[in-house]
């Protein structure tokens, strides 16, 4: 899925459905302000997950302009009854340069450049076990890489696996990363930033 580019971000989402549908989905809204985006990771695969990333996708849109934490926890109680998932919301300020975000789950994001980092997402489910969700302030650099992904890619990729992740645009890294470190039997998403 191509996304368009705006304030000198450049993004992009690939992915690959395990079954007819996927249950990973991501959401990105531009505003003047900021970029916010969710990537959903449903449990399981096939059209009940994927109805599960649908709704919570809808759920993110309708409510992106809440604060982070509260947002989180209202998607765990809109989520409560289904199979749940595991999430990444965030907050792009392009002027600052400065990610905030909330993870929940094995759901994964890094930072690639001068400073590469792997952070960390908090345990649980979204739907069944969430502990009070907490907002983290990722720096970024002009240049940087940010790429999530669900667990469908496998995480233990790092830069000498992929040299040319500085180099490439937001597209050609996202379709690489898939092609090359997708699971073959899970879906699998990955949205990549490049400031």
């Amino acid at each position: 899925m191509a996304l368009s580019t705006n304030f000198g971000v450049d993004y992009f989402v690939a992915e690959r459905a395990f079954d007819q549908v996927s249950g990973d989905a991501v959401l990105v809204d531009v505003t003047q302000e900021q970029i916010f985006v969710g990537l959903i990771d449903a449990a399981g695969h096939g059209p009940r997950a994927h109805a599960v990333s649908q709704a919570a996708c809808t759920f993110l849109e309708e409510n992106k302009n809440e604060k982070l934490p509260v947002l989180m926890q209202a998607l765990h109680e809109k989520l409560r009854g289904t199979r749940g998932g595991v999430a990444i919301i965030g907050k792009l300020d392009v002027t600052q340069l400065q990610l905030t975000y909330v993870g929940v789950g094995n759901i994964t994001l890094r930072k690639f450049g001068i400073v590469s980092t792997r952070e960390v997402t908090q345990g649980g489910i979204i739907g069944y076990q969430l502990r009070t969700p907490i907002e983290k302030i990722l720096q970024l650099e002009h240049g940087d890489v940010i790429v999530m992904h669900s667990d469908g890619l496998r995480g233990q990729f790092d830069i000498n696996d992929y040299s040319e992740i500085l180099k490439h645009d937001a597209r050609a890294i996202a379709r690489n990363l898939i092609e090359k470190f997708a699971k073959n039997e899970d879906d699998s998403i990955c949205l990549v930033i490049r400031v």
